[in-house]
This record gives structure tokens, C-alpha cells and sequence, in this order.
């Protein structure tokens, strides 16, 4: 419950903010009820992609981390009445449990917001998620094509939900075994690709307005950002960003 609510918490100043920033670019392109009817459209698509992020956190709630609660409280009663020859066993069953209620309420907090993003940058947190997501049988190949330019939080964020984005579809959807994610940069852009061997999809006749690909797209609006999916029923997905570095971080050679 408490996770809950610090979760629809955070969605909800996601929202606010999301709402304005775009509403400010809009306002700053034209003028008139052109203008306001696309604040409206804007903002309603940003409000529809997190009220569905939302439900799908509290269903993630509730199919996992809730279940797995009530089954621990289960153990812990077993417990109260396990014959002398089965209470070690049983104890080492709730741990283990408990420990798997941990690492799901840990990746849920990562995914709200990455802390080692904010902490170390782009790059090692890329590589907290490859490495998180090999637990899943995701065999992923990460690599950072020459020096990485220093780049804005936001474009960082941007990013990094891509992947993120990107990566669990290979594994919820696509079934897919193997993957790899390609980060580059030049004076003027950074880019960055991840293809996976999965199901795949028919990019002509998928409904292109889900969550995840609505929240793509809405970052990279504000970014100033593009993408192309490239995807065959039972030949993988391939997701390619590209994005303008401001000017003041063009020609910067700081790691991130």
C-alpha cells in the first residue's frame, strides 16, 4: 500500500510537469486556438499515457509483489504449527521469498527512477540494465561507440527510457534470447539502437498508440528527438533514436 502510493505520487508530478513543459513549447510555436488545441491534444495523450502507467504499476502491485506478500504471510503462519522436521525447511522457503519481494520492490523503485543515472550517468546506468536484465535470460551486447559527449539529464532520461522501454518489450513480448544496445555521439547528436532476435511484429498493422510507444514519443518530442522501428513477424525488433545535442554540449568530450 505504501508503495503504492509513493508511486502515484511520483506519476502524478511526472504529469504536472510533462503537462506544462509541453504546454510552454507549444505556446512558443504559435499563437491562437491553433495553439490551444494542441495543448489540449498534447497534454490529453500525456495524461492518458501515465494514467495508463499507473494501472499498469498497480497491477504490477497486485499480480506481484501483493501475491507474493500474501504468501509470505502464509509461510510465517505454516510456521506456527510446522513439525519440528520440517521448520528449517519451511524457514529457508519464506526467506527466499522474502528476498525475491526485495529484488521486486527494488527493480519496481529503478524503473520509477533510476538512481545510478542521477549518481554516475548514462553509460553505467545503461549497464546496470543490461546486467539486470540478463536475470531474465536476456543475453544483451552493450556497447558505447567512441566518446560519449556530456550530455543534459534530460536528453540522459530520455534515453535510458528507450532502452529501458525498448528491452522489456524484447522480453515481455518478443521472447526474445539475445539483444544488443549501441550508444553513440558525434558533435551534433547522440544515438542510440537496440535490437533484439524476438517474435517481432507488423509495424504497418500494430496498434502504434500503446504506453510504451506513446511515452517514447512524447520524450523525444520534447528532446527534439526522432525514431524508426524496424520489425518482421519472427525476425526481431529494432529501435533506432537520434537526438540534437544542445549547442552547449556539442564538442564536449566529458564521459557520462
Amino acid at each position: 500500500m505504501f508503495s503504492d502510493h509513493v508511486a502515484a505520487a511520483a506519476i502524478v508530478v511526472v504529469i504536472a510537469e510533462s503537462a506544462l513543459v509541453v504546454g510552454l513549447l507549444v505556446l512558443r510555436r504559435g499563437r491562437g486556438r491553433d495553439a490551444s488545441r494542441q495543448i489540449r491534444y498534447l497534454g490529453g495523450r500525456l495524461l492518458r499515457a501515465h494514467e495508463e502507467e499507473r494501472a499498469r504499476i498497480a497491477r504490477e502491485l497486485h499480480d506481484d509483489i501483493s501475491q507474493q506478500l500474501a504468501l509470505l504471510s502464509l509461510d510465517i503462519e505454516l510456521l506456527q504449527t510446522a513439525p519440528p522436521e520440517d521448520f528449517d525447511r519451511m524457514v529457508n522457503e519464506a526467506m527466499a521469498r522474502t528476498n525475491d519481494i526485495v529484488v521486486s520492490v527494488r527493480n519496481l523503485s529503478q524503473r520509477l527512477h533510476p538512481p545510478r543515472l542521477k549518481q554516475l550517468g548514462l553509460v553505467p546506468a545503461l549497464a546496470q540494465l543490461q546486467q539486470e536484465l540478463s536475470h531474465y535470460g536476456l543475453a544483451i551486447e552493450f556497447a558505447e561507440e567512441g566518446v560519449t559527449p556530456k550530455v543534459t539529464p534530460d536528453i540522459a532520461l530520455c534515453v535510458f527510457r528507450v532502452a529501458q522501454e525498448a528491452l522489456h518489450n524484447a522480453v515481455k513480448h518478443g521472447r526474445a534470447s539475445r539483444a544488443s544496445m549501441r550508444l553513440s555521439a558525434t558533435d551534433g547528436s547522440i544515438a542510440l539502437s537496440v535490437v533484439d532476435n524476438g517474435s517481432g511484429f507488423d509495424v504497418d498493422n500494430v496498434n502504434t498508440s500503446g504506453l510504451g510507444l506513446v511515452s517514447i514519443r512524447e520524450r523525444l518530442d520534447l528532446v527534439g528527438g526522432t525514431m524508426h522501428i524496424r520489425s518482421t513477424v519472427n525476425d526481431g525488433t529494432s529501435v533506432f533514436i537520434t537526438i540534437p545535442l544542445p549547442l552547449a554540449d556539442k564538442g564536449a568530450v566529458a564521459a557520462v
